[in-house]
């Protein structure tokens, strides 16, 4: 008997989640796997490009700092959530400097409500609308037209995500898709409009902030794109995966990965569409999928000009995959990630002092 243990630690769960349920899981979505060359041509692709320059990342984090019951005017009782959210960016040029960083806390509750503040803090009370309703939200998710080119042209396969039994491996569309990030809690959130609620205010946190990281060759986004894929030169960087992509043929692809390799460019049309593709970081073991990113693009620009940004992200990341003995989500959690994620949490302050001053204030409305 063989087996291999996964690199990450217990307490973020696999980046590769089989049979796991996921809130925004595209089992309906059209793949399309001839966008860059035709499914019996699938080998892996090495960037003959040089690294990026100017990189940017940008990631968010989320802390639910108590939940809570509202009554309104009418006598209605609802829960609410009070939480604290952050994002930053951080620029890799000489050095590794962090160029924006904000942090927010929000009162979310379904039904007309006022802030709360406390001795330690203010929650601001978030309009709702219809987030958590699996509407667009504030970020909007119309599906936008297929662009004309190659992608369009292109035979389709026929092929749905989840539909397959190759054995490949699709992701979580959160925002983000690890414990501690954005989308820490994305796997409690189907059902959920509170965490939805958060969820999207975290992303416009993260698109305010991304337009302050200045001119870059490449923008990387920790987490799906979902709602930030208007951000110029933006690539979503996918570390978990939950949802079937590939066929058995274009799966198979993926074990033959070597460290900066990728795999061709596929198209996923859904309620967002873009193109995306696999790629695998030096220092994962084990088994086929161990260091294997997605990373994906609006299909909203060219075909070659989403080709440059897949050779792109080929050279330039792997360069910041980050060691076992340093992160407990190695490869995938690249070090400057990493690092931002460490200094976002640590503003996002004590969470037992902002549970107290909460409880202090609820108990002086009686």
């Amino acid at each position: 008997m063989k087996f291999a243990v996964e690199s990450w630690s217990p307490d973020y769960g696999s980046p590769v989640e089989a049979g796991a349920a996921n809130p925004e899981a595209e089992a309906g979505a059209t793949v399309n796997l001839e966008i860059e060359r035709p499914v019996a041509e699938w080998t892996p692709i090495r960037s003959e490009s040089g690294p990026a320059e100017r990189l940017a990342l940008v990631d968010g984090v989320r802390r639910i700092d108590a939940r809570i019951w509202v009554t309104d005017e009418a006598g209605r009782t609802v829960p609410g959530l009070c939480a604290s959210y952050a994002a930053g960016v951080i620029r890799c040029e000489a050095r590794a400097e962090v160029a924006a960083m904000e942090v927010e806390r929000g009162l979310f509750v379904p039904v007309p409500a006022r802030s709360i503040e406390t001795m330690y803090a203010t929650y601001v009370a978030q309009p709702m609308n219809d987030w958590g309703r699996g509407g667009g939200g504030a970020t909007g998710n119309a599906k936008p037209p297929r662009p004309p080119g190659r992608g369009s042209e292109a035979r389709a396969t026929g092929r749905t995500a989840g539909s397959g039994s190759g054995g490949g491996a699709g992701d979580s569309s959160g925002s983000g898709s690890d414990s501690g990030g954005s989308g820490s809690s994305d796997r409690g959130i189907p059902g959920d409009p509170l965490q939805q609620a958060l969820q999207r205010a975290l992303r416009e946190l993260e698109i305010r902030v991304a337009k302050q990281a200045g001119e870059a060759d490449l923008v990387v986004i920790d987490g799906s794109l979902r709602g930030r894929q208007h951000l110029e030169s933006a690539v979503g960087y996918v570390k978990s995966h939950w949802v079937t992509y590939l066929d058995e043929m274009t799966t198979a692809v993926i074990a033959q990965l070597a460290p900066g390799e990728r795999t061709p460019m596929f198209g996923i049309e859904a309620d967002w569409s873009r193109y995306s593709w696999y790629l695998r970081l030096p220092g994962g073991e084990g088994h086929p999928w161990a260091g294997v990113v997605r990373c994906e693009v609006t299909d909203q620009i060219p075909i070659d000009e989403a080709q440059r940004f897949a050779d792109l992200t080929a050279a330039t990341l792997p360069r910041f995959a980050s060691e076992a003995h340093k992160d407990t989500r190695a490869p995938q959690n690249l070090y400057p990630i990493a690092g931002l994620e460490r200094e976002l949490r640590r503003r996002l302050g004590d969470g037992n002092l902002l549970l107290r001053g909460l409880r202090i204030a609820a108990g002086a409305l009686g």
